[in-house]
């Protein structure tokens, strides 16, 4: 189910304003008044790279470091636009928003509150942070935009009532996580424990269900002792009461 829109025509302008007013002043900052010069990976990696691809050149990195997507997106840009930076920070800023309809629908199917996951979207989009980034050639807003995407499939795959369309989402979640691999390699190494839970849930289950059967039976055997002894208490009390009486 879709959320309802939550924001009236003037507050859904007052947004968009503010996603422009934000966006072009941070761009105004980069470019004027001369053009930000590249530092860190970006002059070092990811426009060298980028520029190779264009070039023909090859984007596999021997030491296995540097994931190459960032680079095969921005030369696709370049081959459309001619190596433009700003064609780059077009691009990005578009996915951050696409990323932030993303989040409203995540927050959306989490929590069934309309104007939650609307404020959720737009303070993820309308955040200086955020579209400082995505005026960089990092990979930060690419990474951020596959992840979001993972989640959203992988409550349809649960959540859904069609087998197909369960299935297929779980196949598209399944591929967007290679493309995040892809993209950064930092987070490489806490992905397997996403998996954990699908490995292990049989195992878990049949544990579980062990340990409550073993707590059940030892209740009722010390449940049925402490029965046995009170009858017997209770008969040996009797017992003396009928020797007493004359």
């Amino acid at each position: 189910m879709k959320p309802s829109p939550a924001f009236g025509t003037v507050a859904r302008t007052a947004v968009i304003a503010s996603f422009v007013v934000l966006a072009g002043a941070l761009l105004m900052l980069y470019w004027f008044p001369e053009g930000k010069l590249l530092a860190g990976d970006e002059r070092s990696h990811y426009q060298p790279l980028a520029l190779t691809i264009l070039a023909g050149g090859d984007w596999f990195d021997p030491l296995m470091l540097w994931p190459p997507l960032q680079g095969l997106l921005m030369a696709a840009v370049y081959a459309l636009t001619g190596p433009s930076i700003l064609a780059i920070q077009i691009v990005q800023l578009a996915m951050l928003v696409a990323t932030g309809f993303v989040l409203r629908r995540i927050w959306f199917a989490l929590t069934g509150d309309a104007t939650a996951a609307a404020w959720a979207g737009v303070l993820l989009v309308v955040n200086p942070l955020t579209i400082g980034f995505a005026t960089y050639l990092w990979p930060e807003i690419l990474h951020l935009f596959l992840s979001l995407a993972m989640a959203w499939l992988l409550i349809v795959a649960v959540r859904g009532t069609e087998a197909r369309a369960r299935v297929a989402s779980a196949a598209g979640a399944g591929a967007l996580l290679g493309l995040c691999l892809l993209t950064k390699s930092l987070l490489t190494a806490f992905w397997p424990f996403l998996v954990l839970p699908l490995i292990m849930r049989g195992a878990w289950s049949e544990r579980a269900g062990r340990r409550l059967r073993g707590a059940r039976r030892r209740s009722h055997r010390h449940g049925s002792r402490h029965q046995r002894g009170r009858r017997h208490r209770l008969d040996a009390a009797r017992g003396r009461t009928r020797r007493r009486t004359p």
